[in-house]
């Protein structure tokens, strides 16, 4: 096998003008990511409401249901994701009712709402009369 010929290695300068068109270019990616977010947002519900009327008028209402949901989102109505959405099952609420009945504040029947502020003032009740 024959030895190898070693080859000169090309050393690649950069010139002052290619440096400066660098930072040009670095200047202008730096402006484009930049954005006014009030302005985006605006962009945003813009758009989301012509692709609501366009779906209205088209007859979608699946697209249309989606736009909606997509502008909720974008304005902060509803709940955020990941959120409660403040519905409580009904195996909560017997579950609550449960726990608070034997306490006897109030009758066998009286709304869960009830119960948990007769709760809440025995609670305090106790706490300034014991003063914890």
């Amino acid at each position: 096998m024959a030895p190898r010929k070693k080859t000169a290695k090309k050393r690649t300068t950069r010139s002052l003008g290619d440096k400066r068109e660098s930072i040009a270019e670095q200047q202008k990616l730096a402006e484009a990511a930049g954005y006014d977010a009030i302005v985006e947002l605006g962009r945003s519900v813009q758009r989301c409401n012509k692709l609501y009327a366009s779906a209205v008028n088209e007859g979608d209402t699946r697209a249309a249901l989606a736009c909606q949901k997509e502008l909720n989102r974008l304005l902060g109505l509803g709940p955020k994701r990941g959120e409660s959405t403040g519905s409580v099952s009904s195996g909560e609420i017997e579950a609550a009712r449960a726990q608070l009945l034997p306490l006897n504040l109030t009758a066998k029947d009286a709304p869960l709402a009830e119960l948990c502020r007769l709760a809440v003032a025995k609670i305090v009740e106790l706490q300034t009369t014991h003063g914890t």
